[in-house]
């Protein structure tokens, strides 16, 4: 740890490490997964110390804790209800609240629950989260030497960066585009879509598509495709397909024809150029073929980073099918509005080292038994995250179920199971999302099919139904006295129907869900919903 004694006591953690060249950030992030006690005890403190004159800091004293267990004991697990009193406050300017210095961002979050969060940023909480991306970048590009060729694209399918301002001018804005924002100055002219182009936050998803995927089609040198949800990238090539007229009619005339801000317009028109034979190619290829594929459109395609686990990683199997069979897989990461709590560095894995350097981090068993600390965790275990941050969070239950998969080293591989809340309690028994997953997931192997999507309906008081689309030939019958005997005898849950979903069914939640100004990019589909399946796409009742 010898290097970590020698960084200057000025500067946080995440500012030191920031200041590095990338190969040196890499080294010392490298050297900390040796020592991830060590690595999390001094980052601990070192939050501790960047808020110790904040009124939380005062409350809780935070200059007179010296280590992790006195921590513990000192400061309760919170909730975001503790934070919500302070939140305006904080919208409105004020410092040295939850940390020392003011608030740099807002993330706007509506979370699991449907109802708005502001998530706050502090400039040290800022730094952790962009150092985390950059060293995913650094590890997807030594992981895929193809991205270095001269020349090559990567499709980046992101967010708008800033929805709006605060009364204070504070910025207001999503995680994914804020990561994007960040690597504006790291080989922009790699990314297909320019930064103008995250300024567009009065669009409607339809029109962001749209301009998307003009930008996509203009180049055949798209070797990566970076997004968080594999289902929009689907959808982003049926859209394709449906528009390649329209398309080449805007390369080749250098337009972009959705109505927007003119300033912007113009800007992101200059960054397009005019693309004549590329239009001529586009227009040629529908002329012989009804549908445009993913290798006609790039035929360098080499790899996608996205999310691979939880139920949004069930998305993959239907995106590989339009993928080129030689196409490798990176996790995006784990993380949240809150942090970006871990670091892939294998392909075809959604297990990542986690992010030692920018949070301290404890793992409370699902039993609600005492809370461990990174080092503590065993192998294969899951667990619910505790998250301290930079930004303010202290002792954040940020409900959600991870489990433990191996090691980088000596530092722990994190990957996300599910939302907490995602889950159903009848009869004083509960069943998590995961659960009912690799019920499912169970019976796809043993029976050689693929469902697509499902999701369970399970409101307070009346029939229970489980809605499943799916993507191969099945036998329903017998995937129904399958998957409710396997509820009922494992779990002690009665699901009184299960309701066959014609193709369409989870592309069309995906475009029902999303906001004005976001993406489906940003759209996860819970497992237990409150609403009523639509009935207009059941194909039967077992």
């Amino acid at each position: 740890m010898m290097q970590f004694e020698k960084r200057p006591t000025d500067k946080s953690i995440p500012e030191w490490m920031s200041s590095m060249e990338p190969r040196e950030a890499v080294m010392t992030f490298e050297q900390m997964l040796g020592a991830p006690e060590d690595t999390q005890r001094m980052v601990l403190q070192d939050i501790l110390k960047h808020a110790e004159h904040s009124r939380w800091g005062q409350k809780y004293h935070f200059s007179d804790i010296h280590c992790a267990e006195d921590y513990c004991k000192a400061v309760p697990v919170t909730e975001y209800e503790q934070y919500k009193e302070v939140i305006p406050e904080l919208l409105d300017g004020a410092k040295d609240v939850l940390y020392d210095g003011e608030t740099v961002m807002f993330l706007a979050t509506s979370g699991s629950t449907g109802i708005p969060k502001y998530i706050p940023e502090s400039r040290h909480g800022s730094l952790a989260k962009n150092l985390v991306v950059s060293l995913r970048s650094t590890y997807t590009f030594q992981m895929i030497r193809d991205l270095l060729f001269p020349g090559a694209k990567i499709f980046a399918i992101y967010n708008p960066a800033e929805y709006e301002k605060t009364k204070s001018g504070i910025p207001i804005g999503s995680a994914s585009g804020q990561a994007s924002a960040d690597s504006d100055g790291n080989g922009q002219d790699m990314y297909v879509l320019p930064p103008e182009f995250m300024k567009l936050s009065d669009l409607s998803s339809e029109d962001r598509d749209y301009i998307t995927i003009l930008f996509a089609a203009a180049t055949r040198d798209i070797v990566g495709v970076v997004c968080n949800n594999p289902g929009h990238f689907e959808i982003l090539i049926k859209r394709l397909n449906q528009n390649v007229e329209r398309l080449a009619a805007d390369l080749k005339a250098g337009t972009i024809s959705v109505e927007m801000d003119e300033v912007i317009r113009r800007k992101l028109e200059e960054r397009l150029g005019k693309h004549t034979e590329r239009a001529k190619e586009l227009l040629e290829l529908l002329e012989t073929k009804q549908e445009l594929t993913v290798q006609d459109l790039w035929p360098r395609l080499k790899a996608m980073s996205c999310w691979t686990s939880g139920s949004v990683g069930r998305a993959l199997a239907d995106t590989k099918k339009i993928l080129p069979d030689d196409t490798v897989f990176i996790d995006w990461g784990y993380g949240a509005s809150e942090g970006k709590f871990n670091i892939p560095k294998e392909i075809n894995t959604p297990a990542g080292a986690a992010a030692s350097f920018g949070y301290f981090l404890e793992f409370r068993p699902l039993d609600g038994s005492k809370t461990l600390c990174l080092w503590e965790t065993e192998d294969g275990k899951e667990y619910e995250l505790i998250v301290t941050s930079y930004s303010g969070f202290y002792r954040y239950c940020i409900h959600d179920i991870v489990k433990i998969d191996g090691k980088n080293t000596n530092t722990p591989r994190m990957v996300f199971q599910c939302k907490r809340s995602d889950c159903m309690e009848r009869d004083g028994k509960v069943l998590l999302s995961n659960q009912l997953t690799a019920l499912i997931e169970d019976y796809e192997k043993r029976f050689h099919t693929a469902i697509r999507h499902f999701e369970l309906y399970a409101p307070k008081n009346g029939s229970v139904i489980l809605a499943a689309e799916p993507a191969k030939e099945l036998d329903a019958a017998s995937f129904a006295d399958e998957i409710r005997g396997g509820l009922k005898t494992q779990y002690g849950v009665t699901v009184d129907e299960i309701w066959m979903m014609k193709d369409g069914y989870r592309d069309s939640l995906y475009t029902r869900n999303v906001k004005t100004g976001k993406s489906v990019n940003q759209t996860k589909l819970v497992v237990f919903t409150d609403k009523m399946p639509d009935q207009n796409y059941r194909t039967g009742i077992y």
